[in-house]
Order: structure tokens, then sequence, then C-alpha cells
């Protein structure tokens, strides 16, 4: 589970990195498209902030989680999403 854990933060990481270097190309444009963008990129900083939130709180829990106390539905689940953070990690 810890694992998993570091693995989301490196990919969130990755992408506040590359939203950060967005805004700042945006904040040399003036347009009303440029000003919108600006928004929703933050909007989206806002959420990964809030996401971060969560995931400390899943890792500050003492209980560790086994995966054989996941469903086979559940843990299919989360092999899908670290098979595609993978994916997109070996592509950037």
């Amino acid at each position: 589970m810890k694992k998993t854990v570091n693995k989301i933060y490196e990919f969130i990481t990755k992408l506040v990195l590359l939203l950060e270097d967005e805004l700042d190309k945006l904040k040399q444009g003036n347009t009303k498209n440029t000003i919108a963008t600006q928004k929703n990129i933050a909007d989206i900083l806002n959420k990964l902030v809030n996401l971060i939130s969560q995931l400390n709180k899943i890792s500050q829990e003492k209980h560790k989680i086994e995966a054989s106390d996941f469903s086979n539905s559940d843990r299919d689940i989360l092999n899908k999403f670290i098979k595609k953070i993978q994916k997109e990690a070996k592509v950037k």
C-alpha cells in the first residue's frame, strides 16, 4: 500500500510541475482564452492539493490494508490505475 501511495505522490508531483510550467508560459499572454486556461489550471491544482490531503490521511492511518482485504473488483481497479500511471510515466 505504501509503495502505491508513493507512486501516486510522484505522479501528482509531475502533474503539478507540468501545470506550473504551463502557467508560467500562459502568464505572458493576455487573451480571454489564456485567462480561462489559467483558471482551469488553478482549479486542477486545487483538486490535486485536495487529493494530496486525502492521501496524507490514508498514509497516516496506522492500519495497514493487505491486498487480500480487497475484493477482486477493487484489486482490478487499483491494478489498472497503477498500470496507467506507469505507462504515462514511461511516455514522459
